[in-house]
């Protein structure tokens, strides 16, 4: 089953402790889909430029960049110092960077 994303600013994603994550209707207060996750807790996660993609961070110190309505995984990566992901952004523009911070500083991809 494909997820029903987009179309609508009623839509939240809420990640757990499990590793999953759940997109919510907040407007009828009804899950409209679990997504699997990666077997750790979801720390952070952002909405990126392209459509229907968030990057997630995780604590084991990974971070996926998945497309919600395919429910496909684009890319995933971590990086060298371990420890979770405790924040994600995109910047777009001339040079577009990924950035993210864990518990031993900032890191630009």
């Amino acid at each position: 089953m494909e997820p029903e994303v987009g179309g609508t600013w009623w839509q939240i994603l809420i990640g757990s402790e499990e590793g999953s994550l759940q997109l919510w209707n907040i407007s009828t207060c009804k899950m409209i889909y679990e997504f699997k996750g990666w077997g750790s807790a979801v720390r952070c996660c952002v909405s990126s430029p392209a459509l229907d993609t968030v990057g997630i961070g995780c604590s084991d110190g990974k971070i996926h960049v998945h497309n919600l309505r395919y429910d496909e995984t684009v890319v995933s990566f971590s990086h060298t110092t371990g420890g979770p992901i405790t924040s994600l952004s995109f910047r777009t523009g001339m040079f577009p960077m990924f950035l993210f911070c864990h518990d031993a500083g900032i890191d630009l991809s």
